[in-house]
Order: C-alpha cells, then sequence, then structure tokens
C-alpha cells in the first residue's frame, strides 16, 4: 500500500492538510484539490489509487462527481470514499448507491481514517496472486505468464512456470518432489517417479539458481534429506535440461 496516491477532495483547506498529514505520516502521497473541477483534471492526469471525496463540493456536488467518475470506464475502477457531515441513513445510501466504496462522516479521526483506507485498498487493489514476483534480476509476471532473468526473457514448459512461481511465492521451506508436483497441479500429469518429472524440477531450479534462493539452506529448494537415488536422478536430469536450455 505504501507509496500510492491519494487524492484528497475537500474545500476546506484545514481538512484538507489535516488528512495530508495523516496519510503521508502512513507512507501515502498525497494530491489536493478544492473543488470538482480541479479533482477531475487531476483524475485525467494522475489517476490516484484512491480518493478521499467530500460530498458538499462548491459548484458540482462531490456526489455528482463520484456519479461521473463511475460511470466513465478510464476512471471507474478508482476507489472512492466519502467524506461528509451527511450522517442520515439516506445520505449513506445515496453515496454507496452512485458508486462509494466507503462512506465516513465528519468528524472522523484520523487512525479510523487511515484504518478504513487501507481495508478498501486491499478490497479493489490487484490480488497478490496477479502482482508481479521479483526475487533478484528473477521477474515473473502471473498475468502475462511471462519470467525474465535480468530483463531478458526466458523460455520454460508450463510445468516448469508452475515450479517456478511456488518456489519464487514458498521460500524459506523444503518440500518433497511429490509435495511440489501437487501443489504445482502437475501430479496428474506426470509420474512423480517419471524422469520427466525430474526434468521439470531440474529447469526450474536452474532458473532459479542464479538468485541464490536454493541455496538457501532451509529454502524451498533445500531438499538434502532425498535419498540418494532421488539426487542421482535429479543431477543426471539438470544435464538434460541445460543442454536443452542452451
Amino acid at each position: 500500500m505504501v507509496g500510492r496516491n491519494i487524492l484528497i477532495v475537500d474545500d476546506e483547506a484545514p481538512i484538507r492538510e489535516m488528512i495530508a498529514v495523516a496519510l503521508e505520516m502512513a507512507g501515502y502521497d498525497c494530491l489536493e484539490a478544492e473543488n470538482s473541477q480541479q479533482a477531475h483534471a487531476i483524475i485525467v492526469d494522475r489517476k490516484p489509487d484512491l480518493i478521499l471525496l467530500d460530498w458538499m463540493l462548491p459548484g458540482t456536488s462531490g456526489i455528482e462527481l463520484a456519479r461521473r467518475l463511475k460511470r466513465d470506464e478510464l476512471t471507474g475502477d478508482i476507489p472512492i470514499i466519502m467524506l461528509t457531515a451527511k450522517g442520515e441513513e439516506d445520505n449513506k445510501i445515496q453515496g454507496l448507491e452512485v458508486g462509494a466504496d466507503d462512506y465516513i462522516t465528519k468528524p472522523f479521526s484520523p487512525r479510523e481514517l487511515v484504518a478504513r483506507l487501507k481495508a478498501v485498498l486491499r478490497r479493489t487493489g490487484p490480488s497478490d496472486s496477479e502482482a508481479p514476483i521479483e526475487v533478484g534480476g528473477l521477474l515473473l509476471d502471473p498475468i502475462s505468464h511471462r519470467v525474465t532473468i535480468d530483463g531478458k526473457p526466458a523460455e520454460m514448459g508450463p510445468t516448469e512456470y508452475r515450479l517456478l512461481q511456488f518456489f519464487m511465492t514458498h521460500q524459506e521451506r523444503a518440500y518433497t518432489r511429490g509435495q511440489l508436483l501437487t501443489k504445482c497441479g502437475a501430479a496428474t500429469s506426470m509420474s512423480r517417479n517419471a524422469p520427466s518429472t525430474c526434468t521439470s524440477v531440474a529447469c526450474a531450479r536452474r532458473w532459479v539458481r542464479p538468485t541464490k534462493i536454493w541455496y538457501k539452506p532451509s529454502g524451498a529448494l533445500a531438499t538434502a534429506s532425498r535419498p540418494r537415488a532421488d539426487r542421482v536422478q535429479e543431477r543426471q536430469a539438470a544435464r538434460r535440461c541445460t543442454r536443452t536450455v542452451n
């Protein structure tokens, strides 16, 4: 969450300043607008991660701005928290029906505001499974299913990709080969004792080896307790993988 841009839209400068101080202390970057026209220009130009929007603004009201933003496909996905002295149930319902993600009545505490802002960002932001994963110079994009090493694309099969993704998201733990294939959804497509299994694991290790993930004594790739026959078979598979990749 830290480092995200939050737009504060309120016609009262002291309130904007109070909110900005609280958010900056929590690690957020703040943008400010005193009316709907300024806010809309900033939104189009900067596309903030969240908007704190006062209902009662001069000219176009905050509720009308929220309705306009939610109808526009370019801004409709930006979460909005309404900040207003209107505390009646009908007002809250109206604010939520136009698309606001939360509704906070004035006066409010800065701590509550930050907590509820974080909650909205968690609900509306990209899930962890969609966020790019980076370890050292190794970058994996779960959306495009692309992997790069120091900016250079790495070609691999679907099983190697799933294993690599698992290794990168489950560091500092040890797994057997059978557990890896089950957790990566590969157990149904290959036998746990087949040479192709060893090849897939060995290829995945080849990609993460430059990042030193697998050198961690208790890491996800540290499997020193494997039977000797398995280790020999895997070394042979690694040599086959090296020939294939190179």
